[in-house]
């Protein structure tokens, strides 16, 4: 088979009618392989997602939300409820008047006998004096025409190849046409996988088109407040449910008021740190360091440096260790260490000045205090 005159030097063929009207076609001849996910595809930016909403579509579906600034009737009021006239009045009058006849003279108007003398009266034809046809060489403001204008159409050497009456290309040979689509690639969009993904930003879908419109059955009933409400609200303590000591905080107006209202020191706007006007943590180890654990010795050496007395009263306390709790420090009362004492040895009782304690020696023997 002859090869196709190839008119065009894109991916497109060109061809030309019978008529000489010159039409593009694209030839869809498969090549390599190519993409087949969605968001690998070029052309992304296409409209080719009717089942969004961009902008044209938002606008028919939804109010915007700026529209409470439109001067352009978003709400439908009627021209009878402003006391205008109803739409189309000025239309009718304007189509009425033109199709008037000696509305206006021509002399009336300026500079239309100026233009009208400029025209070529309705009697004259393109013909070159003797009645042939005037070449289109010949004549001026035309299109140049390419060196197809002059090919016939057909589908051997040098013809101009023309769709048949399916829109399609006649069998030809296409080995020598390049920029062709892939090899087992997707040439409908509908075809391709992962089309509910959302790879048009370009496009409103329900979330992006709630964010910049109102929908159209929206209203403004039960936004306002009736009045006084706000001098009623202002007066309640515990409208938002909650105490005196939280509204006093509430209505504090500067965060010096706030800590005063918590009770707060000064220590509450400084940081933890180790530097100058700083706080220390607790487990901060120049703490833990200046504070070591006590010993024997320790102990020892603070008793011996403390201030004796001589006369101890019952409610002074003594330290010891408490072997039935695993030897933890415990204190022992001076009127609780008498008493265990007197359980211990005899209790001397008698005249008070002078007494001796007379008695024997053996087991039985008992001792008596004399006078």
């Amino acid at each position: 088979m002859s090869d196709v005159t190839i008119v065009s030097t894109t991916a497109d063929v060109t061809v030309l009618s019978t008529e000489r009207e010159v039409t593009f076609v694209q030839v869809g001849v498969q090549g390599p392989a190519g993409p087949s996910a969605h968001g690998e595809l070029s052309g992304l930016d296409d409209d080719d997602h009717p089942q969004y909403h961009n902008n044209a579509r938002g606008d028919a579906r939804y109010t915007p939300l700026a529209h409470a600034s439109d001067t352009d009737n978003p709400h439908e009021v009627t021209a009878a409820q402003v006391g205008a006239d109803a739409s189309g009045t000025a239309a009718t009058a304007v189509s009425a008047h033109a199709g008037g006849t000696g509305v206006h003279a021509i002399s009336g108007v300026t500079g239309l006998q100026t233009a009208l003398d400029g025209k070529s009266p309705t009697s004259h034809d393109h013909s070159s004096g003797n009645g042939a046809q005037v070449a289109y060489a010949s004549l001026s403001g035309t299109p140049t025409l390419g060196t197809a204008a002059a090919l016939d159409v057909g589908t051997t050497a040098n013809k101009v190849v023309q769709l048949d009456g399916a829109a399609k290309l006649p069998a030809i040979d296409g080995s020598q046409l390049t920029h062709l689509p892939a090899v087992g690639g997707i040439t409908i969009h509908g075809d391709l996988s992962a089309l509910e993904s959302d790879d048009h930003p370009q496009y409103h879908n329900d979330t992006r088109g709630d964010l910049r419109y109102s929908v159209l059955a929206h209203n403004h009933t039960g936004t306002y407040e009736t009045a006084g409400s706000v001098a009623t609200h202002a007066a309640l303590t515990t409208v938002h449910g909650i105490s005196a000591f939280g509204a006093t905080l509430v209505d504090d107006a500067a965060a010096s008021d706030a800590r005063t209202t918590l009770g707060l020191g000064g220590s509450a706007t400084l940081n933890v740190g180790t530097a100058a006007g700083t706080v220390a943590a607790g487990d901060d180890s120049r703490l833990v360091a200046a504070t070591p654990a006590e010993t024997t010795t320790t102990i020892g050496a603070l008793i011996n440096g403390a201030t004796a007395k001589a006369t101890p009263v019952d409610a002074d306390s003594l330290g010891l260790s408490d072997s039935a709790s695993g030897g933890i420090l415990r204190k022992l009362t001076w009127g609780a260490f008498k008493t265990a004492m007197q359980s211990i040895f005899a209790t001397l009782a008698g005249f008070a000045g002078g007494q001796t304690l007379r008695g024997g020696t053996a087991a039985s023997e008992t001792l008596t205090l004399q006078s």
